[in-house]
């Protein structure tokens, strides 16, 4: 870095990004994320995979795809796939940055706490992206299935597998019966929803390994609720994955 009279030179390059990111309170992450992207893209395109933007960014890969979906929810970010050149198969994320002052949300909804900013949003934006893959496919959004009947038609990484699989179990033995059946959005939102719970922290949120979320499940099935039946659904609502997961004494 060099100096020459007010003006501050990097030697080791620099990169450019919209001043006003900093006049809107988002979380610490999704402005690093934001930067990060902008100075992949030099005001283009670019496009690193979540791998890349969490070790980049210093955050887990979950936390990344979390990030990056709620930048595309406040129409900060535009992502889309970018395919093999026989368009025979995805070969990665390609993502746009977009200057808040060209975004089409507005500035309240930019700058309005998560537990406001997310819920009309991220659900519309899932429910539109769910729907447009199950018609692609021929399915019926109203039709409940078991989730191996909804692993057969839809992928599923291992490790959500081997947590969902685990609670279905612990459900048959708690409930003596077997877990009800749910639409495959339902199935999807649990997906998605699996590693990040509500809390009461700064953030908003806490994030779970899928080795903390076996401990959870069973300190869940432990807990007496009231009026309640314990299927997966009330599992992933709310702060029951975060109360039960401070009981543990993890913090």
């Amino acid at each position: 870095m060099s100096h020459s009279g007010d003006t501050v030179k990097f030697d080791n390059g620099y990169f450019m990004a919209p001043n006003d990111i900093f006049d809107f309170d988002l979380k610490i992450h999704d402005k690093i994320v934001y930067l990060y992207l902008c100075r992949c893209g030099n005001n283009s395109t670019a496009f690193p995979s979540y791998n890349t933007i969490a070790k980049k960014c210093s955050i887990s890969r979950r936390k990344a795809i979390y990030v990056v979906d709620n930048l595309k929810d406040l129409k900060l970010l535009k992502k889309q796939m970018r395919k093999s050149e026989d368009d025979s198969k995805n070969m990665s994320n390609v993502y746009e940055v977009v200057p808040p002052s060209e975004s089409d949300a507005p500035l309240g909804e930019l700058n309005a706490p998560r537990s406001e900013q997310d819920a009309p949003n991220k659900e519309l934006a899932y429910k539109q992206s769910i729907y447009k893959e199950h018609k692609e496919k021929g399915a019926n959004r109203d039709f409940a299935l078991s989730f191996y009947a909804y692993k057969s038609k839809y992928s599923v990484d291992e490790e959500s597998n081997e947590v969902i699989e685990y609670y279905l179990e612990c459900y048959h033995s708690h409930q003596k019966k077997a877990h009800p059946n749910l639409k495959a959005e339902q199935w999807q939102k649990v997906i998605n929803d699996l590693y990040y719970g509500e809390c009461n922290k700064p953030d908003g949120y806490e994030e779970f390994t899928g080795y903390e979320l076996k401990y959870i499940i069973d300190q869940h099935f432990k807990t007496k609720y009231k009026d309640c039946d314990y299927n997966i659904m009330h599992f992933i609502s709310g702060q029951i994955r975060a109360l039960r997961y401070y009981e543990l004494g993890c913090y």
